[in-house]
């Protein structure tokens, strides 16, 4: 089950998933500002470090952005949260790649809110 974070928002954010027109540039500007973070570099790429059987990484986002897979915008937030995951579960909470990972993820969190296209796909 998917909620938004108020009915405004996922009156929007409903609206928005039903035209990938809109929504596909919306989500190509965050995949940007998201990408160009000081906190990012480290997650552009798939490394040694990251050997989740689900891997994710910037790059293979911004190629699946360009490849249309992002239909809804609740497979872009489940593949950055996916990237927050595997980082979480793969690093002790005080290293600096957790560090890094929490600052984009407050970041990313920000700019979904700001487009209208935040929803908790925990709920």
């Amino acid at each position: 089950m998917f909620a938004c974070s108020n009915m405004f928002a996922c009156r929007k954010h409903c609206e928005l998933d039903k035209d990938p027109k809109r929504l596909l540039p919306i989500l190509q500007g965050i995949l940007e500002q998201i990408m160009s973070h000081q906190s990012a570099k480290q997650f552009l790429e798939i490394s040694q470090w990251n050997r989740a059987k689900h891997s994710i990484d910037l790059n293979s986002m911004s190629e699946r952005m360009a490849a249309g897979y992002y239909t809804s915008s609740r497979l872009f937030i489940a593949d950055l949260k996916r990237l927050v995951h595997n980082c979480k579960n793969q690093f002790s909470k005080h290293s600096e790649q957790v560090k890094n990972v929490t600052t984009l993820e407050k970041f990313f969190n920000s700019k979904l809110k700001e487009a209208n296209v935040w929803i908790d796909i925990n709920a």
